[in-house]
Formats: C-alpha cells, sequence, structure tokens
C-alpha cells in the first residue's frame, strides 16, 4: 500500500510513515467509498476477516456484516455521512459483528471517521475483533457467580449451626 504522489510528484517522510502505520496495523483499518464500497483494505483487516485486499476491495461493505445486521449498518454510515460529527465510536452501546471470508461471526469494536472533500465523503473504519476480550469476560462472570454462590453456601451455614 503505497501513498498516492503529491503535486510535485514525490511523497513525504510522513506519507511513507502513515503508510507503513496502516500497513502493519494489527487492528483492520477499511476505507469507503460513498456507496460504502471498499477503497481500502490493510493486512490487520486481511488477517482478521480472511479476504485478501486483492479479493474485497471494489465490494460492498456488507460482504464483512452478518446479512441480519446489514440493513441497519447502512442506515447507520448514511445518517453518520449526513451527521455534523466526524468521527464516532460503534458499538459502544450494544456490540457489533463481523462476519469472516469462512462465513464465522466475531464480536468487534470500531470507530468511524469521514472526510469531506467537496460533495464527495470518504470513510475510515478502525475495527478490531475482542473475541478473546468476550471470551475471557464470559470466564470471568462464570469464575464470579461460582464465587458468589461458595459465598451465600457458607454464609447460609455460618447462619445455621449443625
Amino acid at each position: 500500500m503505497t501513498p498516492a504522489p503529491t503535486k510535485g510528484g514525490s511523497r513525504s517522510l510522513t506519507d511513507f510513515l502513515l503508510a507503513d502505520i496502516v500497513a502493519i496495523a494489527a487492528d483492520a483499518i477499511i476505507c469507503l467509498d460513498e456507496d460504502q464500497r471498499i477503497t481500502l483494505f490493510n493486512e490487520g483487516a486481511e488477517q482478521i476477516f480472511g479476504w485478501r485486499a486483492e479479493e474485497i476491495i471494489g465490494e460492498p461493505l456488507d460482504r464483512l456484516l452478518p446479512e441480519r445486521s446489514r440493513p441497519v449498518h447502512r442506515s447507520h454510515v448514511e445518517h453518520f455521512r449526513d451527521a455534523p460529527e466526524t468521527s464516532r465510536r460503534m458499538g459502544h452501546r450494544q456490540e457489533i459483528s463481523g462476519i469472516r471470508k469462512n462465513g464465522e461471526e466475531f464480536p468487534a469494536e470500531a470507530a468511524i471517521a469521514k472526510v469531506t472533500m467537496g460533495k464527495q465523503v470518504v470513510f475510515s473504519v478502525v475495527l478490531r475483533d475482542i473475541t478473546e476480550q468476550v471470551a475471557l469476560r464470559k470466564r470471568l462472570q462464570l469464575a464470579v457467580n461460582a464465587r458468589d454462590d461458595v459465598v451465600g453456601v457458607v454464609a447460609h451455614d455460618l447462619r445455621n449451626p449443625v
């Protein structure tokens, strides 16, 4: 992934550094055009979703979403496009999901930003697979529940001596 040349035909050090950061980021970095078609798909996105960039660029974002959430998600992005804010965190109110090339669904956190250039709007999404965090949260809740059960039994026994 190489940045586009500047007006003079050369790229700045910042351009190269930003391109390298995007390329090596473990999180998925995905850019979309106004029609919600994928225009950039970094290595992190390839790892998370299982698609190679050349397979998915030009495809609708819907390919990366479970079918049940596609209409709602598309609507959210359209509303965000028209909203005054330039960035938004997704998934902080309710969990969002992605879908891998193999059809496996996974929980995710994401943030979206938009840049308006004239009449054109471009979106950038940074997405993180939180499968491990969700599994850890579930195991932690099971441990807390088990502890509470033991404490309840002990408290009961202490209140009611044999």
